[in-house]
């Protein structure tokens, strides 16, 4: 892999990744006074709060960090297209899209589940 698309490739993972986060924060009433939370909300405000004046939360979930997760997916296969010059149509690219999405967050809940059980080994003494 070109190291340039592998840097374009961390970037939108890591933005996408974050507006994940920030779904999940809001989903599950997360404590905003914790030092991350407020890392994670203050890195995605700017970004975040236009897409919420047209996307509404609803209840307690935030539909515009979803979409701006999705369309940072979107957008990394879009670049990625341009740059291997082929042509993916339409119905495809969302498809993938949502793939990654959901591949992001599948990959943020396995780590974050390993190092919980690593660290509570841990812990407790076991290692």
């Amino acid at each position: 892999m070109n190291p340039l698309l592998a840097l374009v490739d961390l970037i939108f993972r890591l933005a996408s990744l974050l507006f994940l986060i920030r779904f999940l924060l809001q989903a599950s009433n997360a404590d905003y006074y914790n030092q991350l939370s407020q890392a994670i909300i203050k890195a995605t405000d700017k970004i975040a709060n236009p897409f919420r004046r047209i996307l509404r939360p609803y209840k307690n979930l935030d539909l515009a960090s979803i979409a701006l997760a999705y369309l940072f997916s979107l957008g990394f296969f879009m670049i990625l297209s341009l740059v291997a010059n082929t042509n993916i149509d339409l119905p495809n690219l969302l498809l993938i899209a949502l793939a990654r999405s959901v591949e992001i967050l599948l990959g943020f809940y396995w780590w974050s589940i390993l190092i919980t059980i690593i660290s509570d080994i841990k812990i407790n003494g076991m290692i």
